[in-house]
C-alpha cells in the first residue's frame, strides 16, 4: 500500500523521484521512502543518535535522506518489487551526519 501523500516530502535521488516522511518515537527517529511512481517496496531507515543529541536536534535534512536512498539501494533495496519494507539501520553523529549504515 502506497503512503499518502499529504506531508510528504519529495526528493530526486539517482533519476528517480521518491516521497519521504520521518515519524518520531523512543528517542529515533523512523524514515520511510517510497518510489513516487509505482510505490512498492518501502525503505524504512531508523535513525538512531546518542539521547543528548537527539533532545538537542532531531531534523531529517534532505541530504541524509539521499543517502539513505543510495545506500539502501547499494545494500539491496528494490524499489520496484514487491516485498516487505527494506530496514537499515542508521547511525548519526552530533551533526545529525550518517556515520554508519547496516541492515
Amino acid at each position: 500500500m502506497a503512503m499518502a501523500t499529504k506531508g510528504k516530502r519529495q526528493i530526486h535521488v539517482g533519476g528517480r523521484d521518491y516521497r519521504w516522511a520521518v515519524a518520531e518515537g523512543g528517542g529515533q527517529m523512523t524514515l520511510v521512502v517510497e518510489a513516487s511512481d509505482e510505490p512498492r517496496q518501502k525503505l524504512r531507515a531508523v535513525i538512531s543518535c546518542d539521547p543528548e543529541v537527539y533532545a538537542i536536534n532531531h531534523v531529517v535534512l534532505p541530504e541524509l535522506v539521499a543517502r539513505c536512498i543510495s545506500e539502501a539501494m547499494a545494500m539491496g533495496w528494490t524499489p520496484d518489487k514487491s516485498g516487505p519494507a527494506f530496514t537499515l539501520h542508521v547511525q548519526i553523529d552530533a551533526q545529525f551526519r550518517a556515520t554508519e549504515f547496516s541492515t
